[in-house]
């Protein structure tokens, strides 16, 4: 039977998958509303299709960091025409909260990218 931990990353080499996790703390004393994580996938690092996820959030990306959309939605412009843009090339990713975080609370985005 095959399993994965996470653990720190105390060195990475080309190829190896890394998971990113992203963590939201509420340490005001009245619930935070409209929560919104943006993290962009590190230079020298390619997003890896469908990793990302966040319990209770709404997730988009990014192209061109700028201008976010569900993956159904993000074009590339190449060669004078439109294409469907591949997880590859999404650079930003956004997750927003669909609930308020309450005081004291943490929630967390998570998403895996390789090492070119």
């Amino acid at each position: 039977e095959k399993s994965t931990q996470l653990v720190p990353a105390a060195k990475v080499v080309p190829g190896v998958e890394v998971v990113w996790t992203v963590t939201a703390n509420n340490v005001c004393k009245s619930p935070s509303d409209k929560v919104t994580i943006n993290n962009a996938v590190p230079e020298h690092m390619t997003y890896v299709a469908d990793s990302a996820a966040g319990p209770g959030t709404d997730i988009t990306f990014s192209v061109d960091g700028r201008t976010f959309g569900a993956s159904s939605q993000l074009t590339i412009q190449e060669n004078g025409a439109a294409r469907k843009a591949r997880a590859d090339e999404y650079r930003q990713i956004r997750w927003v909260f669909k609930d308020s975080l309450q005081p004291g609370a943490s929630a967390f985005a998570r998403f895996r990218a390789v090492l070119n």
